[in-house]
């Protein structure tokens, strides 16, 4: 059988998911059991992707026991009870083949935190040497195993945090959301869950929390409850009219933000919660009894609202931004001086992830050009065939092939699992068929996460 190293090189994905299958199952009793007592499991799949720097990540994709794949708002009412018993998702492992391993749902109702360190650790002869002593030490004392890639590692606690990651140091707390990956591949002598003393909580934070982010030999401690003016609360009403709070992760992030404002925060909280057809009383309270917040404040909300396009009622209209003239001797570099873009700015953006290295960005439009006959059907029908073998949703409309070319897409279709579109192989239909249902998406509040539309050709729906 193919080693894991040369499956993840050579991007096999296949070989990969069963040699992760086979490890899974062989390590299970190694898992802790605090943790097997939880009803909060998943299961993934997954594909290897090349990133545009020419180095591999290994997506990691969940599905509940029911092979269902992960949707709608994590730790809603319809997620919990579609997540599972370790038993049920062990024995899908077991009889479905398409599955590499088993995950576990982080969300504040568990109790259960996860350090993620990535890129910290080599094994060689069996051995695992860690690249960096402060990586050990954050993971001592408690449950610690090699995550699939074996070049990083994961530690889990008893207790509860906020999620916070330092992309550029590869640490990353799991706290309100998200799932980790479960292998059984345990490096510490640990053999299960401890509770997360203050201590060790303290450390965590700290280095997980990007350098921008916080204060350099500044003690991480709970954010003292905020006294708070009428104006004040008016303006984050009305603020807070501008968030969703049906997005369980950005409803957590504000319910941190408002926690520092004692009853006040928690009357404008469970008013705006209330807004979501997911509300839940008794599982806000409980979220908000558990919010110990740290590095945040009341602005957070403001933040949010500035960025969901929110202009403050108290500021009349938007400010115009004035300078006293310039002279002579004025140096027109240093006026730019606050808006040069930094190192402190950059850590704080995401890389592009690209579905095909350098040619098709996830979240993105992109348009494709070339003569007629140029080629580009075949070239996206191949990608096609890629993209749906790494695990993509992939809807090929077709509006330029002929019949004889309809029935051979439609082959390949079948043989490598997407759908191909094709209105004028309808009766009664037409491209303006295709044009209702993308401007319904793009008008309503659908979502095309995980999905990949393809349009052939462009210029049967625009009038060039």
């Amino acid at each position: 059988m193919i080693s894991k190293p040369l499956a993840i090189a050579a991007l096999d994905s296949t070989a990969l998911t069963k040699i992760l299958r086979n490890d899974s199952i062989e390590l299970s009793d190694n898992i802790p059991k605090k943790l097997k007592s939880k009803k909060g499991w998943l299961l993934y799949k997954t594909t290897i992707i090349c990133k545009s720097d020419g180095t591999v990540k290994i997506n990691k994709v969940p599905y509940y026991a029911n092979k269902r794949k992960r949707n709608g708002v994590q730790g809603s009412p319809a997620d919990l009870n579609q997540l599972a018993t370790f038993d049920e998702v062990f024995q899908t492992l077991k009889n479905d083949e398409s599955f590499a391993g088993m995950g576990f749902a982080i969300l504040p109702p568990f109790g259960v935190i996860a350090y993620d360190g990535d890129k910290c650790v080599e094994i060689d002869d069996d051995q695992v040497r860690f690249k960096n002593p402060l990586t050990k030490e954050l993971i001592e004392s408690t449950y610690a195993e090699i995550s699939p890639s074996e070049t990083g590692v994961r530690a889990l606690f008893l207790g509860q945090a906020t999620s916070v990651k330092n992309v550029a140091a590869g640490h990353e707390l799991f706290g309100s959301s998200g799932f980790v990956t479960i292998t059984g591949d345990q490096i510490s002598k640990c053999n299960d869950i401890q509770p997360l003393s203050d201590e060790r909580r303290e450390l965590l934070v700290k280095y997980c929390t990007p350098p921008a982010l916080r204060k350099t030999n500044t003690p991480i401690v709970p954010v003292v409850e905020q006294p708070i003016t009428q104006g004040i609360l008016a303006d984050l009403k009305s603020a807070l009219e501008f968030i969703p709070s049906d997005d369980r992760e950005l409803w957590v992030k504000i319910l941190h933000a408002l926690k520092i404002l004692g009853e006040a925060g928690r009357a404008l909280a469970r008013e705006w919660s209330a807004k979501s057809s997911l509300f839940d009383p008794n599982d806000f309270d409980r979220v908000w009894d558990s919010c110990k917040p740290t590095q945040t404040s009341y602005k957070a909300v403001f933040a949010e609202a500035q960025r969901q396009g929110w202009v403050n009622p108290s500021s009349g209209i938007v400010e115009i931004v004035k300078l006293t003239p310039t002279t002579k001797n004025t140096d027109v570099k240093s006026l730019f001086n606050n808006l040069v873009l930094t190192n402190a700015d950059v850590i704080k953006m995401e890389d592009a992830k690209f579905l095909v290295p350098n040619m098709i960005v996830q979240g993105h439009v992109a348009a494709f050009i070339a003569e007629a006959n140029g080629g580009k059907t075949t070239i996206f029908v191949y990608l096609c065939e890629q993209l749906a073998r790494n695990g993509m949703d992939i809807l090929y409309i077709n509006v330029d092939g002929s019949p004889s070319d309809l029935k051979r897409h439609h082959a390949h279709s079948i043989n490598h699992g997407y759908k191909v579109i094709a209105p004028d192989a309808k009766a009664g239909k037409s491209t303006e068929d295709v044009i209702a249902i993308l401007r319904a998406i793009n008008e309503g509040e659908a979502t095309c996460k995980g999905l990949v539309i393809i349009v052939d050709t462009l210029k049967k729906f625009v009038n060039l």
